[in-house]
């Protein structure tokens, strides 16, 4: 049998590794287009049901990327019918999307990435170091939206253990 490295979500009794999502307030803003309406509508949104990304256990001597997802709504209210966000990303405990990394015993850490999408081409976070804020246009139904995570093969020295990383959500006009 192959030693592998896996990392366990907090709270969460499973060989499944994490990145935590948590949510920032915020507001976004719909201003009026001149002849359809006049003056700013102000709605105030929210995250919500937020499940991190989980990924399956990580086997170090597999080439082969693990990919892992996870999702959470955002919830608009307020006078706009339909209000357009800007989805943002934190890079985690590390300083840089290009990868980020999961902390795990001692000092080691295991590269990975959030991607807008299942073909894992976009890198989602704020805009900076390769990576893209993602807009999204949320009417008076709150939006779910799909988190894509993958750790990277070939981190053959990857010592077994839980590795897990923190992400903060934000939305902005």
């Amino acid at each position: 049998m192959k030693p592998s490295v896996s990392r366990i979500a907090p709270c969460v009794l499973a060989l499944a590794g994490s990145a935590a999502l948590l949510a920032a307030p915020a507001f976004a803003e719909r201003r009026g287009l001149a002849g359809t309406e006049s003056g700013s509508h102000r709605a105030s949104c929210s995250i919500g049901n937020v499940n991190g990304v989980d990924f399956p256990p990580y086997d170090v001597f597999s080439d082969r990327n693990d990919d892992g997802n996870g999702s959470f709504t955002i919830a608009c209210s307020g006078e706009s019918h339909n209000t357009t966000v800007q989805v943002l990303l934190s890079s985690g405990s590390g300083d840089s999307y290009t990868p980020r990394s999961m902390a795990g015993p001692g000092s080691a850490k295991i590269e990975y990435n959030l991607y807008a999408g299942p073909e894992y081409r976009t890198i989602w976070g704020d805009g900076s170091d390769g990576s893209r804020a993602i807009q999204q246009v949320v009417g008076r139904t709150p939006v779910t939206m799909t988190i894509y995570g993958r750790v990277f093969g070939k981190q053959h020295s990857a010592p077994a253990g839980n590795y897990a990383d923190a992400i903060t959500i934000t939305i902005a006009p």
